[in-house]
């Protein structure tokens, strides 16, 4: 019985009659879900309406709000510090959004993690503190990219560590601290110290920024570990947000991207692979993602467990981010929308 309204100041309202009343309206503010057509249009969030109208949302243009400056980004992922550290012990932040506010963290499994792959595991009162760290924190957006398979089955069918099980549990913790409008909906599932199809990475990436482009939005990034899977969104983000992490010093790309990939990822010389593959401007940029991505992960409280300790976990993984930075086949959409000529 409710209808579409319009936006009252900066919220998106639903008209429902009250009860035992015909006359009185109580206007509820709502985030506008992705299936009452949530869009973007030339890089304005934007809502359509029954009535076929157009309405843009308390939103910003793609990419807007969530850069720093280009001094202020070369200058703090050197040497990131305290504002990197994640709200939970295996979390980091990411240069993105504003200094005060920042929009976009990395980490491991957010509910109960269960014991293996280096990890010893979580009791129901360690999860429960890493959810409110979480949510206190800001986080709204839960992106997960973990699949179904081998030893990821009991993430997400065990009744104590899925997200069907936890997902009640989150919104209930998120009304009693205050936030209310959690999405758990954006999903990428990709294989274990692999990739997903650059279609479907390209449609994750154009989705973050989109919710991104709300600067209430705060998104928690994860696969299991937090290292892998989650360096590939991460760094493609970096990528595509800061071509001007090219210019950090060569010593920096060696230290944190170069050498250790020349130590612990297979094949050993996967680094002069994408540097031949992809030409010296392309690689420099991605080099350089990475490098970032891993200087603000050193900043975890834990950073083992979950496999590799940090980014890339594979010569896939370093290659997709490449095309990314590229702007190779369906990523070149995104370039686009990011600078202004979609």
């Amino acid at each position: 019985s409710s209808r579409f309204s319009t936006q009252r100041g900066q919220q998106w309202c639903w008209s429902v009659p009250l009860p035992g009343s015909a006359l009185s309206l109580a206007q509820l503010p709502l985030r506008p879900p992705r299936s009452s057509g949530l869009f973007c249009s030339q890089g304005i969030l934007s809502m359509e309406s029954p009535d076929g109208g157009c309405h843009q949302s308390n939103s910003r243009r793609i990419g807007e709000g969530l850069r720093w400056s280009e001094e202020d980004v070369l200058r703090e992922v050197v040497d990131p510090g305290a504002w990197a550290r994640g709200p939970h012990s295996r979390s980091n932040w990411l240069p993105i959004g504003q200094r005060e506010r920042l929009q976009f963290c990395v980490g491991g499994w957010p509910f109960k993690l269960p014991s293996g792959y280096g990890i010893s595991g979580e009791s129901d009162e360690e999860a429960e503190t890493k959810v409110r760290l979480l949510l206190e924190a800001g986080v709204t957006t839960f992106v997960n990219l973990t699949q179904s398979t081998t030893h990821e089955l009991l993430l997400s069918t065990a009744s104590n560590s899925s997200y069907a099980s936890w997902e009640p549990r989150v919104r209930l913790l998120g009304t009693r601290i205050g936030a209310s409008t959690l999405n758990f909906s954006i999903k990428c599932p990709m294989p274990d110290e692999g990739v997903t199809s650059d279609d479907l990475l390209a449609k994750l990436l154009e989705e973050l920024l989109e919710e991104l482009c709300d600067q209430e939005r705060v998104l928690y990034v994860h696969c299991y570990g937090g290292h892998g899977r989650s360096g590939v969104v991460g760094c493609s983000i970096l990528c595509l947000l800061y071509p001007c992490l090219a210019k950090l010093p060569q010593s920096q790309r060696d230290e944190w991207c170069v050498e250790p990939m020349r130590s612990y990822v297979w094949p050993r010389d996967a680094v002069d692979r994408m540097r031949l593959k992809f030409g010296a401007e392309v690689a420099q940029l991605t080099e350089s993602a990475v490098a970032a991505f891993n200087r603000c992960h050193s900043e975890r409280v834990f950073e083992l467990g979950g496999g590799c300790l940090r980014f890339p976990h594979s010569l896939d993984q370093l290659e997709q981010v490449a095309r990314v930075a590229s702007g190779e086949g369906p990523f070149a959409r995104l370039h686009g929308l990011l600078d202004g000529s979609l």
